[in-house]
């Protein structure tokens, strides 16, 4: 490989590696804390809940355990209470970063 292709192929993974360092998420700086405000989307492992400034946060349940294998896997009890809620209803949310925002407490509050 000449010279010349070999610094635009060191440039272009700088160029590529930018790009993806850019796209991950930043880890917050608590990591721990409480959030309150309204559900705004759901799946069968997360939530994504929004306060009343607007911040919006996408949360999912702890793993519990080793591998899969060796019955490893997202908190249980809380996906029940993942499944009980629903888009709307108004929530507070305690959490712990573990690779990302995990809730670990999650209450439904009265409107």
């Amino acid at each position: 490989m000449s010279a010349r292709k070999t610094i635009l192929a060191i440039a272009g993974m700088l160029v590529l590696s930018g790009w993806a360092m850019a796209a991950e998420e930043e880890p917050p700086v608590a990591k721990s804390g409480t959030m309150t405000g309204t559900i705004t989307e759901k799946g069968e492992t997360w939530i994504r809940v929004k306060d009343a400034e607007g911040n919006s946060e996408r949360f999912m349940p702890r793993w519990i355990g080793g591998m899969p294998n060796d019955g490893g896997g997202l908190d249980k009890d809380m996906l029940k209470q993942i499944a009980a809620v629903k888009a709307g209803d108004k929530v507070e949310v305690k959490w712990v970063f573990e690779e990302r925002k995990r809730v670990v407490e999650l209450k439904v509050l009265a409107e």
